[in-house]
Protein backbone atom coordinates (compact mmCIF):
# COMPACT_ATOMS: atom_id res chain seq x y z
CA UNK A 1 0.00 0.00 0.00
CA UNK A 2 1.16 3.46 -0.59
CA UNK A 3 0.40 6.43 1.82
CA UNK A 4 -0.05 9.88 0.27
CA UNK A 5 0.27 13.15 2.21
CA UNK A 6 -1.40 16.55 0.84
CA UNK A 7 0.33 18.48 -1.42
CA UNK A 8 1.18 22.26 -0.26
CA UNK A 9 0.04 23.21 -3.39
CA UNK A 10 -3.59 22.02 -3.86
CA UNK A 11 -6.32 20.71 -1.15
CA UNK A 12 -7.31 17.29 -4.16
CA UNK A 13 -3.27 16.97 -5.10
CA UNK A 14 -1.21 14.55 -3.24
CA UNK A 15 2.16 13.32 -2.94
CA UNK A 16 3.01 10.20 -2.12
CA UNK A 17 5.06 9.58 1.58
CA UNK A 18 5.56 6.32 1.68
CA UNK A 19 5.35 2.97 -0.37
CA UNK A 20 5.25 -0.43 0.40
CA UNK A 21 3.35 -0.61 3.61
CA UNK A 22 0.99 -3.24 5.32
CA UNK A 23 -2.56 -2.77 3.62
CA UNK A 24 -4.73 -1.15 6.48
CA UNK A 25 -8.54 -0.23 5.76
CA UNK A 26 -8.26 3.62 6.35
CA UNK A 27 -9.17 7.13 5.12
CA UNK A 28 -12.01 7.46 2.70
CA UNK A 29 -12.34 5.85 -0.99
CA UNK A 30 -11.72 8.71 -3.79
CA UNK A 31 -11.04 8.05 -7.67
CA UNK A 32 -7.81 9.24 -8.61
CA UNK A 33 -5.75 10.32 -11.62
CA UNK A 34 -2.16 10.56 -11.74
CA UNK A 35 0.28 13.15 -12.91
CA UNK A 36 3.35 12.00 -12.06
CA UNK A 37 5.25 8.81 -10.60
CA UNK A 38 4.42 10.32 -6.71
CA UNK A 39 1.50 12.51 -7.35
CA UNK A 40 -2.12 12.15 -7.45
CA UNK A 41 -5.23 14.21 -7.92
CA UNK A 42 -8.41 13.43 -6.31
CA UNK A 43 -11.15 13.42 -8.81
CA UNK A 44 -13.69 12.14 -6.67
CA UNK A 45 -14.09 11.17 -3.20
CA UNK A 46 -16.91 8.98 -1.70
CA UNK A 47 -18.25 8.65 2.26
CA UNK A 48 -16.83 5.50 4.22
CA UNK A 49 -20.11 3.02 3.90
CA UNK A 50 -20.30 0.37 6.88
CA UNK A 51 -21.31 -2.61 5.89
CA UNK A 52 -24.78 -3.63 7.50
CA UNK A 53 -25.30 -7.56 8.07
CA UNK A 54 -28.56 -8.92 7.13
CA UNK A 55 -31.29 -9.42 9.35
CA UNK A 56 -32.26 -12.77 11.15
CA UNK A 57 -36.11 -12.60 10.21
CA UNK A 58 -38.72 -10.90 8.68
CA UNK A 59 -39.19 -9.53 12.25
CA UNK A 60 -36.04 -7.79 12.61
CA UNK A 61 -36.95 -5.89 9.50
CA UNK A 62 -40.30 -4.62 10.20
CA UNK A 63 -39.07 -3.56 14.18
CA UNK A 64 -36.25 -1.65 11.57
CA UNK A 65 -39.03 0.44 10.40
CA UNK A 66 -40.66 1.63 12.80
CA UNK A 67 -44.23 1.31 13.70
CA UNK A 68 -44.22 -1.59 16.14
CA UNK A 69 -47.43 -1.59 16.88
CA UNK A 70 -48.60 -3.36 13.82
CA UNK A 71 -46.82 -6.26 14.43
CA UNK A 72 -47.99 -6.80 18.36
CA UNK A 73 -50.38 -9.80 18.00
CA UNK A 74 -48.61 -11.28 15.10
CA UNK A 75 -48.25 -14.90 16.11
CA UNK A 76 -45.62 -17.30 14.71
CA UNK A 77 -47.21 -21.13 14.48
CA UNK A 78 -45.48 -24.30 13.19
CA UNK A 79 -42.65 -23.87 10.99
CA UNK A 80 -39.05 -23.80 10.50
CA UNK A 81 -37.27 -20.45 10.16
CA UNK A 82 -37.04 -20.82 6.53
CA UNK A 83 -40.49 -21.79 6.11
CA UNK A 84 -42.09 -18.65 4.47
CA UNK A 85 -39.07 -18.62 2.16
CA UNK A 86 -39.54 -21.98 1.09
CA UNK A 87 -43.42 -21.79 0.33
CA UNK A 88 -42.93 -18.66 -1.79
CA UNK A 89 -40.43 -20.15 -3.63
CA UNK A 90 -42.53 -23.20 -3.88
CA UNK A 91 -45.64 -21.41 -4.78
CA UNK A 92 -47.50 -23.23 -1.76
CA UNK A 93 -47.51 -19.92 0.47
CA UNK A 94 -51.44 -18.50 0.58
CA UNK A 95 -52.84 -14.63 2.55
CA UNK A 96 -55.87 -14.86 3.23
CA UNK A 97 -57.00 -10.97 5.12
CA UNK A 98 -60.34 -9.68 6.10
CA UNK A 99 -60.87 -5.82 7.00
CA UNK A 100 -63.37 -4.77 9.42
CA UNK A 101 -66.13 -1.80 9.67
CA UNK A 102 -68.82 -0.93 12.35
CA UNK A 103 -69.68 2.37 12.13
CA UNK A 104 -72.31 1.66 14.96
CA UNK A 105 -70.43 0.94 17.45
CA UNK A 106 -67.11 2.69 16.19
CA UNK A 107 -67.03 5.06 13.12
CA UNK A 108 -63.11 6.09 13.41
CA UNK A 109 -61.97 2.52 13.83
CA UNK A 110 -61.41 -0.06 10.99
CA UNK A 111 -59.31 -3.12 11.76
CA UNK A 112 -57.76 -5.94 9.86
CA UNK A 113 -56.95 -9.77 10.17
CA UNK A 114 -54.31 -11.78 7.88
CA UNK A 115 -52.78 -14.96 7.62
CA UNK A 116 -50.13 -16.42 5.57
CA UNK A 117 -50.39 -20.37 5.29
CA UNK A 118 -48.42 -22.83 3.57
CA UNK A 119 -50.03 -25.67 1.70
CA UNK A 120 -47.81 -28.24 2.66
CA UNK A 121 -48.36 -27.41 6.24
CA UNK A 122 -44.93 -26.31 6.94
CA UNK A 123 -45.96 -22.99 8.83
CA UNK A 124 -48.53 -20.47 9.59
CA UNK A 125 -48.27 -16.68 10.38
CA UNK A 126 -51.79 -15.13 11.75
CA UNK A 127 -51.55 -11.12 13.09
CA UNK A 128 -54.20 -8.22 13.38
CA UNK A 129 -54.44 -4.70 14.21
CA UNK A 130 -56.57 -1.60 14.30
CA UNK A 131 -56.65 1.84 12.96
CA UNK A 132 -57.88 4.78 14.20
CA UNK A 133 -59.20 7.37 11.99
CA UNK A 134 -61.25 9.97 11.18
CA UNK A 135 -61.45 8.20 7.31
CA UNK A 136 -62.22 4.99 9.11
CA UNK A 137 -64.14 2.70 6.53
CA UNK A 138 -64.58 -0.97 5.26
CA UNK A 139 -62.78 -0.63 2.37
CA UNK A 140 -59.76 0.96 4.44
CA UNK A 141 -59.58 -1.95 6.66
CA UNK A 142 -59.26 -4.23 3.97
CA UNK A 143 -56.34 -2.39 2.26
CA UNK A 144 -54.53 -2.26 5.93
CA UNK A 145 -54.69 -6.27 5.54
CA UNK A 146 -53.06 -5.63 2.30
CA UNK A 147 -50.36 -3.75 3.58
CA UNK A 148 -49.55 -6.04 6.81
CA UNK A 149 -48.96 -8.66 3.96
CA UNK A 150 -47.24 -6.73 1.26
CA UNK A 151 -44.98 -5.26 4.04
CA UNK A 152 -44.34 -9.07 5.68
CA UNK A 153 -43.35 -10.08 1.71
CA UNK A 154 -40.93 -7.02 1.30
CA UNK A 155 -38.91 -8.32 4.94
CA UNK A 156 -38.86 -11.73 4.02
CA UNK A 157 -37.63 -10.56 0.70
CA UNK A 158 -34.70 -8.35 2.55
CA UNK A 159 -33.90 -11.18 5.15
CA UNK A 160 -33.01 -13.74 2.03
CA UNK A 161 -31.15 -10.64 0.33
CA UNK A 162 -33.26 -12.50 -2.87
CA UNK A 163 -35.66 -10.22 -4.14
CA UNK A 164 -36.13 -12.44 -7.26
CA UNK A 165 -37.81 -14.90 -4.97
CA UNK A 166 -40.71 -12.85 -3.97
CA UNK A 167 -41.35 -11.63 -8.09
CA UNK A 168 -41.25 -15.07 -9.17
CA UNK A 169 -43.09 -16.83 -6.72
CA UNK A 170 -46.66 -17.40 -6.97
CA UNK A 171 -49.02 -16.26 -4.11
CA UNK A 172 -52.18 -16.23 -4.01
CA UNK A 173 -53.73 -13.48 -2.28
CA UNK A 174 -57.90 -13.72 -1.48
CA UNK A 175 -59.80 -10.78 -0.20
CA UNK A 176 -63.67 -11.74 1.10
CA UNK A 177 -66.59 -10.10 1.00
Amino acid sequence: MDVYVPSSSSRRRWKKAVSGCDVQNRGKPCSVQGSTDDRVKIVSMAPVTIQKSLPESFLDVLCECGSTWMWESLKLLLGEDDWLETAIREGTCITVTEGSYIREIFDDVCSCGFVFECTKGRGRIIGSFLEQSSRACAYRGELLGLVAIHLILLAESKVWNHSWRVRYGFILIALAR
